[in-house]
């Protein structure tokens, strides 16, 4: 639908996108009143770019995401980031009593192994993510959840 004014699968009108609602959307999918909400690359008039870029900065735990409604995946980066932080901790790259050498902990086991320790699969897979995002922000073709606006629909055949 680049081009056309009228959408051939859907018959959705251009001017029905441009008034579209991410804040109706994001009330649509909260109390699932049955509407359809429709996913697009055009940012809606409610989402500023601004706001998103700043939330973006703070993405590596889904931030941006929560903003614009994408629940599911804002909670696919959150247990990301939290797996990565709490097992961080729980297995150090090194023991601070030993000098950080890392011959007590458990993460020595694995620095023969050309693969990185199994916990940090959740940092990639959050940072690959985040970046996608920040990268599709920018250049325009992220996602955003809309309700279509109340434009009047009219097919010319």
């Amino acid at each position: 639908m680049k081009y056309a004014a009228v959408c051939t699968n859907c018959g959705v009108h251009k001017k029905q996108i441009a008034e579209s609602s991410n804040k109706s959307a994001k009330y649509i999918r909260k109390h699932k009143t049955g509407e359809q909400v429709l996913m697009t690359r055009s940012r809606p008039v409610d989402v500023r770019f601004t706001v998103m870029v700043l939330w973006l900065l703070l993405g590596l735990f889904g931030a941006h995401n929560f903003y614009v409604g994408r629940k599911i995946r804002g909670w696919i980066m959150v247990g990301c980031f939290v797996t990565t932080c709490l097992f961080f901790f729980i297995f150090p790259t090194g023991n601070p009593l030993d000098g950080f050498t890392g011959q007590h902990s458990w993460r020595a086991a694995f620095d023969g192994w050309n693969v990185p320790f199994p916990t940090d699969w959740f940092f990639i897979a959050g940072f690959i993510m985040w970046a996608y995002d920040a990268f599709a922000v920018v250049f325009g073709f992220y996602k955003y959840p809309v309700r279509l606006g109340e434009a009047p629909l009219k097919v010319s055949k």
